[in-house]
This record gives structure tokens, sequence and C-alpha cells, in this order.
């Protein structure tokens, strides 16, 4: 997974990529039925690097 985030990283810059359990766990909740924790919350800025990001995966 470090090295997943490490590349994502790479196309978004560090400051737009959470790993620690912590920082997603505040991501782990919305109005959906449906829970569980992240493994990684990413902010992409463009579609650009949506594509980047979809080509990891």
């Amino acid at each position: 997974m470090e090295k997943i985030l490490a590349e994502i990283a790479e196309i978004v810059g560090q400051d737009n990529v959470f790993g620690d359990r912590v920082e997603c766990l505040s991501y782990s909740r919305d109005m959906s039925v449906h829970q569980g924790v992240p493994d990684a919350v990413v902010f992409a800025k463009t579609t650009e690097q949506v594509s980047a990001i979809m080509k990891i995966a």
C-alpha cells in the first residue's frame, strides 16, 4: 500500500494523500448505509490526476 500511495503522491502531491488510520477515520462516515474506514484518502484536483490515479489502480 505504501508504494501505491507514494505513486499517487507523485501525481497529486504529498499534502493531498492521507494514509494514516486516524486521519482516514474522519472520512469513514456519511449518510450511506455502508460503513468502513478507507485505506487512504486522496484529493485529486483535475481529471488528468484522476485518470493517472486510475491507471495505478
